[in-house]
């Protein structure tokens, strides 16, 4: 089973690079479809999980309830969709998400800001200005979104297998050498890759229920999870809300086991 992580800088023509990589192994392209996957599993918005997925964090947004309910359901999208396997992400923090997991492939494209400028204005119909404008903003709300959602710098080398510069490689010869880095032995995921990414999707679902379910929406609660035995920890409001934890993270398939860490404190409960 493969499972691939694209990050792109604006211009630097990551969408098309994955698009080939995706054809050329024969996987799923899911860039967009983490929105919908979350907007549909939810009953919300799709504008909405976009501005959270794509848009540069508010100060009133760091205290927003719901776009902190928002951001744990594209992530559940993200790893049900590497949980299901055979798929090449394009953005949506994959390649932090999917950091522990040594067997997926994490990939950075990225080009000089001249260079994607120029792209980004022949590609718009720009003026040479605005186009740099609009990528100069990119990277800040992009390095802002990242940094406020899972606090890293997504520019750090460190989070990715490859990166690669299209300011000096053409997108085939990218595309080439992503597709045979992929084919390597070292991402064929084994068995304990697989499990670690079930228990990641387990997790994030347990996440998802609990911050959507109204006994226990506004509390800050954090799932782990391994070979399907579940610990949630975090804040409450009442004995009633904890007990209410238990029975919501019990009710989700797959979840062998739960336990709790949890703490009472009404005066913390998060508005909803």
């Amino acid at each position: 089973m493969a499972v691939l992580t694209i990050s792109q800088e604006l211009g630097s023509g990551g969408t098309g690079i994955a698009t080939r990589v995706a054809g050329i192994l024969g996987l799923r392209l899911a860039d967009r479809e983490i929105i919908l996957k979350a907007a549909a599993a939810y009953g919300i918005q799709e504008a909405k999980l976009e501005e959270v997925a794509d848009k540069a964090p508010t100060l009133w947004e760091r205290i927003d309830e719901e776009k902190r309910r928002y951001s744990i359901y594209v992530r559940e999208a993200v790893y049900e969709l590497a949980r299901e396997g055979q798929v090449v992400l394009v953005g949506r923090g994959g390649q932090v998400l999917l950091r522990d997991v040594p067997h997926v492939l994490k990939v950075r494209i990225v080009a000089p800001v001249q260079v994607r400028a120029r792209r980004v204005a022949e590609r718009e119909k720009l003026d040479p200005d605005a186009a740099l404008r609009i990528v100069e903003r990119d990277e800040r709300d992009r390095t802002a979104r990242m940094r406020y959602l899972f606090d890293v710098d997504w520019r750090d080398p460190r989070l990715y297998d490859l990166v690669l510069n299209t300011g000096h490689l053409s997108a085939e010869s990218a595309t080439e050498v992503i597709v045979t880095l992929a084919r390597k032995p070292e991402f064929t995921m084994p068995p304990e890759s697989l499990a670690a990414v079930a228990d990641l999707s387990l997790a994030s679902k347990v996440e998802a229920a609990l911050a959507s379910d109204s006994r226990t929406r506004g509390a800050v609660l954090t799932a782990s999870c391994r070979q399907g035995r579940v610990l949630v920890t975090g804040g409450v409001y009442s004995e009633t809300s904890k007990r209410a934890v238990e029975e919501i993270a019990g009710a989700i398939p797959g979840v062998a086991a739960v336990q709790t860490d949890l703490y009472i404190e009404p005066i913390a409960w998060g508005l909803s």
